[in-house]
């Protein structure tokens, strides 16, 4: 929803592109598809590096030091890095080493600030006979169902402590967003509709790994507004419907329905620009001809 609401042009390449756009256009989208940027790679890897920790945790009851795990995730980016195609290689003026050095510093710090919280030594604290009920970056898209709608929910780690607690945890490497309570609550009806976990006995945490002075975001079952939830769900699927010129078999409207948010802020990093905009063309530092400052 967040890119519905950034650009709904953006959001029709993205989710309808493969199935309506026009046949000469479709290798090109196809091509823009697999796009990534720096930024996303080093938030995989610090996500992947903590999955491998965790999952190793649990299977081999073996606590990786903070060492090792600044090795893995290094590791882990210089090998994504040199595999994917890079956003920055399509419309700037290519990676350079600065710019490898910089995102790799993202990668360790995010990576020192999971030692720094409690996490590692809560985990490490589940005795062996508890760690089998981990779900650790659950498999599938994170479906499910949420009083008989259809809803997306992945959490990076649901684990219950060795008091009895469960926890459902987001690692972000990002900043806060305004969508990050609801987004965890989402989370925890996943893990309640799912494994069948009661919502009242589990608390929803998300954690900010780069950010020394930003607090997790936490939120106990007992607090979820499930009402308020359905809330926003049954209005956010009311503006994609809206959308759509046939909802059962989610065929979009014209694209023309979908106007293109021209701004610095979306187009700058968009990965759609050389179709959806050809004549914005690069601008200074691999970004379009706009002022940063602009809106």
């Amino acid at each position: 929803m967040r890119t519905l609401r950034a650009c709904k042009r953006q959001y029709w390449y993205r989710y309808y592109g493969k199935r309506f756009i026009a046949r000469p256009q479709r290798p090109l989208l196809l091509d823009l598809l697999r796009l990534s940027s720096l930024a996303l790679e080093a938030g995989s890897a610090v996500h992947l590096t903590l999955e491998e920790l965790i999952k190793d945790l649990q299977l081999t009851g073996r606590v990786a030091d903070e060492g090792k795990a600044l090795s893995i995730a290094e590791r882990k980016f210089e090998v994504m890095v040199r595999n994917v195609r890079l956003f920055e290689d399509r419309y700037g003026s290519g990676v350079s080493d600065a710019d490898l050095q910089r995102n790799l510093d993202k990668v360790r710090e995010a990576v020192r600030g999971y030692f720094r919280t409690s996490w590692p030594g809560l985990l490490a604290s589940v005795p062996p006979e508890g760690r089998p009920l981990w779900v650790v970056d659950p498999e599938g898209f994170g479906e499910f169902r949420f009083e008989g709608l259809k809803v997306f929910a992945k959490p990076d780690l649901i684990f219950r402590g060795g008091d009895g607690a469960w926890w459902v945890v987001d690692w972000k490497t990002g900043r806060p967003n305004d969508d990050d309570l609801d987004q965890v609550m989402c989370y925890m009806f996943f893990a309640h509709e799912v494994f069948g976990i009661p919502l009242e006995g589990m608390t929803g945490a998300v954690e900010y790994l780069s950010l020394h002075d930003q607090p997790a975001v936490t939120v106990k079952g007992g607090e979820v507004d499930p009402v308020r939830l359905r809330t926003r769900i049954f209005e956010e699927l009311a503006e994609v419907e809206s959308l759509c010129a046939d909802v059962e078999q989610n065929v979009p409207l014209p694209i023309e329905a979908f106007p293109r948010s021209a701004t610095w802020r979306n187009c700058g990093w968009c990965n759609f620009r050389e179709i959806c905009g050809p004549e914005l063309g690069p601008g200074p530092k691999g970004l379009m001809g706009y002022d940063e400052d602009a809106p």
